[in-house]
């Protein structure tokens, strides 16, 4: 299997563990909605709903892959969606925390772009 069809698989394998988790809760507020675009690359996890008379709208996660590397460009997960790609095996030279400054970014172990 080539490095880009393993790495789609894996952005989906790990957002569809989170969904398969929000989905045991019973009529949550707000609502998760995770948009798999594997034509052009780009991994998508969108929270909308009300919460305490206010609308919540927020990119909780945008994962893309650009030229061989994924692209974390936002990350509100707890764990980090960085830590389950490397679980998985991928190298964090093949990571790059887009979502940070790139003067920041040489200050990890990460890939910088």
């Amino acid at each position: 299997m080539d490095k880009i069809r393993k790495y789609r698989q894996m952005i989906i394998e790990i957002l569809n563990n989170y969904k398969e988790i929000l989905g045991r809760r019973k009529n949550p507020p707000i609502e998760s909605f995770f948009i798999f675009d594997e034509q052009n690359d780009n991994y998508t996890w969108l929270k909308f709903g009300w919460q305490d008379g206010s609308r919540v709208e927020t990119i909780t996660a945008f994962i893309r892959i650009i030229d061989g590397k994924i692209y974390i460009e936002e990350d509100l997960t707890e764990r980090g969606i960085a830590t389950d790609l490397m679980e998985k095996g991928i190298s964090p030279k093949d990571i790059v925390l887009a979502f940070q400054k790139p003067e920041k970014r040489k200050l990890t172990e990460f890939a910088l772009n």
